[in-house]
């Protein structure tokens, strides 16, 4: 397992009895996980002084609870990397941390390429991996099914802009027919196998036209359909 140990702005602080004890900047919040089941002291004081507090309600879902004054949105930074962050409803902030070993690599590959690298970013949430991209120097198009997220990435990508890079945003309910240099909307489809299916075949053509040099998919979702897409285009070939 490669670790995420480069942050300066972001602290996993403490863990125990389903929760985790962070710190994002300058803000400490502690969120509930499902897969801390060891039961070990809270004895550092941060546990209970921190800015605000998820609780899973008993019906599903949750809220933040704010203990001491705090920022709607605040940015934290790794390395040349910026990321809005802020308290969201099930109990994210925007930003998987521990991707951070991902984003590395990413921009490592894109370095070492020593020519123009074309990325398509699927599932592409906040952004992380397309900032990444961009800031190593890629061409990025950027999918993601809610407008909101890809809103969100506009905004991390901003910081930057003096990158060589050029971004491309796909947003809402819209399913690309990918072609040579991005993405042309094609309509809406509401019903996700269909809206999956059209992904699918235009992910696969794309690619095997030679539109994009690389598939970044880092949720678990996305790593399946990564399969799936790999085994479509080398069944193409």
């Amino acid at each position: 397992m490669r670790k995420a140990d480069n942050w300066i702005d972001y602290e996993l602080i403490d863990c125990s009895d389903g929760e985790r004890l962070e710190r994002w900047g300058d803000i400490i919040l502690v969120r509930p996980d499902p897969q801390v089941i060891w039961k070990t002291p809270k004895e550092n004081p941060l546990w209970y002084n921190p800015h605000a507090i998820y609780n899973r309600s008993n019906t599903g879902g949750g809220s933040w609870r704010v203990c001491k004054k705090m920022p709607d949105v605040w940015q934290i930074g790794l390395d040349e990397l910026r990321f809005n962050i802020k308290t969201m409803g099930f109990k994210h902030t925007g930003l998987f941390p521990e991707q951070a070993v991902n984003w590395k690599m990413t921009a490592d590959i894109i370095k070492k390429a020593g020519r123009p690298v074309k990325v398509l970013n699927l599932f592409a949430y906040t952004g992380g991996a397309t900032v990444a991209a961009l800031n190593a120097g890629a061409s990025v198009t950027h999918v993601d099914a809610s407008k909101g997220m890809t809103l969100w990435a506009k905004e991390n990508a901003a910081a930057v802009a003096a990158a060589s890079g050029s971004l491309l945003l796909a947003e809402g309910l819209a399913v690309g027919a990918l072609v040579h240099g991005g993405v042309r909307l094609m309509g809406t489809h509401q019903d996700p196998v269909q809206r999956a299916v059209v992904l699918i075949l235009a992910v696969v053509s794309a690619l095997l036209d030679g539109a994009f040099d690389a598939l970044v998919c880092m949720t678990v979702h996305g790593f399946f359909l990564l399969l799936l897409i790999s085994a479509l285009v080398y069944l193409r070939r």
